[in-house]
């Protein structure tokens, strides 16, 4: 969703993209090594029975996120004190509505709060992978821009966005 935020902006001739002066930590994986990981611990044999964080290790900010995503969309990413910055629920939603009438997929999820993941504090947010790790699952997208820029790469390709 939060890709599709940067999308609709970019479509709406945005210059920037405003995200809240608090930064949230975020708490990501890749689908990928989601997969992947899924995979790893269905055929471990030390696996069953056991629980297992998967999560990247990683925690980015709200604002490093803001910041990959506006350079991929070719917008300055900004801060502002509102929680509730960036475009109205209303503007956005006619964008989104514009965008799928000119032959994007309406699949992406269009959420009525503007980066909404990214809103959000968990107090509990960090998790040891150390579990995972010990079972010799490494992870493989490890280079977020790079990943986030092939995601949305992918999503352009397959209409998730135009």
């Amino acid at each position: 969703s939060a890709v599709l935020d940067a999308a609709i902006e970019q479509f709406l001739g945005r210059t920037t993209l405003p995200v809240h002066q608090q930064a949230v930590e975020q708490r990501l994986v890749h689908v990928a090594d989601l997969v992947a990981a899924c995979i790893h611990l269905a055929t471990h044999p030390e696996a069953a029975g056991r629980a297992f964080n998967v999560t990247s290790g990683a925690y980015p900010s709200s604002h490093d996120l803001a910041a990959i995503l506006a350079r991929e969309f070719s917008l300055e990413p900004t801060t502002d004190p509102d929680p509730d910055c960036g475009p109205p629920l209303v503007e956005r939603r006619g964008a989104w509505e514009e965008m799928c009438a000119k032959g994007m997929e309406p699949s992406i999820l269009f959420t009525e709060k503007r980066f909404r993941f990214m809103r959000k504090a968990n107090r509990n947010n960090r998790l040891s992978i150390g579990a995972l790790l010990g079972t010799g699952f490494r992870f493989r997208e490890t280079d977020l821009p790079a990943s986030i820029g092939r995601t949305i790469r992918w999503y352009r390709d397959n209409g998730w966005i135009i």
